[in-house]
């Protein structure tokens, strides 16, 4: 049986930079205080486009954020049930 890890890879040999700097975030408290310091060098460290940068920099509206993950989901085919 193949582990989803892999077959993800397989389906998407592509990474996701954002999916890639959220998992980071998940896993890494230190990862979590230097975004919260400073987003903009996080975001350039992970080199996220700039349109996508717009939307997670928001401090407006966190709907941005959940907008802006949302549309890179849908890139790697990941629709919300």
């Amino acid at each position: 049986m193949t582990s989803p890890k892999n077959s993800a890879k397989k389906s998407s040999p592509q990474s996701s930079k954002l999916f890639d700097m959220l998992s980071d975030l998940a896993k890494n408290p230190d990862k979590v205080q230097e975004f919260n310091e400073n987003p903009s060098q996080v975001l350039d460290e992970y080199e996220i486009e700039e349109e996508l940068k717009a939307l997670l920099m928001s401090k407006k509206n966190w709907n941005k954020f959940t907008e802006a993950v949302q549309k890179e989901a849908e890139k790697y085919g990941l629709k919300a049930p």
